[in-house]
């Protein structure tokens, strides 16, 4: 890939976007909660029995899998709230934006605004089946669904920009 490629796409970020990429971003910390809350439900119930496996796994098991299901399912309703909630507050985030990508890094204009980001700026890339999150922070990223872009050659030309700018171990695409 020549260092003089550019691409530039135009969007605007949906709520169903937002609430795909907080779901993505939040994944993998809701299911280790998931899991540690299964194990220590589990030693709580489990405690004062003893004896056989079988009425281990029927009185403590089964009690922890469903009391941590719900939990589980009360987490992701609230991180869906607070994703709702946190789109509705953010007016920036409602208005179309445009990024052009090149060998330099990415400018990003939302209205008379301009940002500008090098590459090694980005901590991780990421593909997922609806979109593109460029990690700026632990916490933050770019959000660049594949519906920004107008087909599938400016996807690879995105992929093959990103891929030949960062880092290897940072681009995580399919």
């Amino acid at each position: 890939m020549s260092n003089n490629k550019r691409l530039s796409i135009k969007g605007t970020l949906s709520l169903e976007d937002f609430i795909k990429y907080n779901k993505y971003h939040l994944n993998k910390t809701v299911t280790i909660y998931f899991i540690i809350c299964f194990f220590i439900l589990f030693a709580i119930i489990q405690g004062p029995l003893s004896g056989d496996l079988f009425l281990i796994i029927i009185f403590a098991g089964i009690p922890s899998l469903i009391i941590s299901s719900l939990l589980f399912l009360f987490a992701k309703t609230v991180n869906k709230q607070r994703a709702i909630k946190e789109f509705n507050s953010d007016q920036l985030i409602k208005k179309e934006a445009m990024y052009t990508f090149s060998s330099e890094g990415i400018e990003q204009k939302i209205r008379r605004s301009s940002n500008y980001f090098e590459w090694n700026d980005f901590l991780l890339a990421v593909e997922r089946e609806e979109m593109f999150l460029l990690y700026i922070s632990k916490h933050k990223a770019i959000v660049l669904p594949k519906s920004f872009f107008d087909s599938t050659n400016e996807i690879v030309l995105f992929k093959g920009i990103v891929s030949t700018n960062m880092e290897a171990s940072k681009v995580q695409f399919n």
